[in-house]
């Protein structure tokens, strides 16, 4: 499905910047109406840089949004929000899978800066927030693996309760409470996230599982 153009801002100077660094600091998820909800995205640059346009594509539960920046001028860090209405069902109960996508100059994939998945449930009742990539470390739980992975994880704490998506967003399994080893070598080889609580918050890991 082609993404949808949905505005774009006149920027008079252009340049190139090479080496331009371009990260996502923090990402809320936010109710609007039960038809549309609100990704607010916090970006943050090495130089001074613009917001140009952006577009989203909803392919049944994955949403992804991607925005682009542009070349603004100084040389100190910027920090930009912005915010971004997207038409969904929210009074529906159903798991989404979120994907945000950064982009520097245009929306090439060589021009990909930084990128985001995260997972929430609907009806939102309070803000989802995504601050932080998935990381091998999420808080004090070290999740030991190696990426690709053999399908085995091991915690040194013990996991509430996980579930797992596949690169669409679609749902796999789950996996049972209390478990200190998580296992998805019965799976094919791919991409999965493994959506779990962590000391009260919902961690998401992704996973790119490669069996011998």
């Amino acid at each position: 499905m082609k993404l949808k153009r949905i505005k774009y801002l006149v920027i008079i100077i252009l340049t190139s910047c090479q080496g331009f660094a371009l990260s996502i600091h923090e990402i809320a998820i936010s109710r609007i109406s039960d038809e549309t909800i609100n990704i607010e995205l916090d970006t943050e640059g090495v130089e001074l840089y613009y917001f140009s346009s952006w577009q989203y594509n909803i392919d049944e539960n994955m949403i992804v949004v991607e925005a682009c920046f542009v070349h603004g001028f100084g040389s100190s860090i910027a920090f930009l929000n912005n915010n971004f209405e997207i038409p969904i069902n929210t009074f529906q109960e159903q798991m989404f899978h979120l994907r945000v996508n950064v982009f520097y100059d245009s929306f090439q994939e060589e021009n990909l800066q930084d990128f985001r998945d995260g997972f929430f449930r609907t009806p939102i009742q309070n803000d989802v927030v995504l601050s932080s990539k998935s990381t091998n470390k999420v808080d004090e739980i070290d999740i030991i693996f190696t990426n690709p992975s053999d399908g085995r994880l091991f915690l040194n704490h013990e996991v509430k309760s996980g579930l797992i998506f596949d690169e669409s967003g679609r749902f796999i399994d789950f996996f049972s409470e209390n478990e200190k080893v998580i296992d998805i070598s019965n799976l094919s080889n791919g991409c999965y996230f493994l959506s779990f609580l962590a000391n009260e918050n919902r961690k998401t890991l992704r996973v790119i599982l490669r069996k011998n």
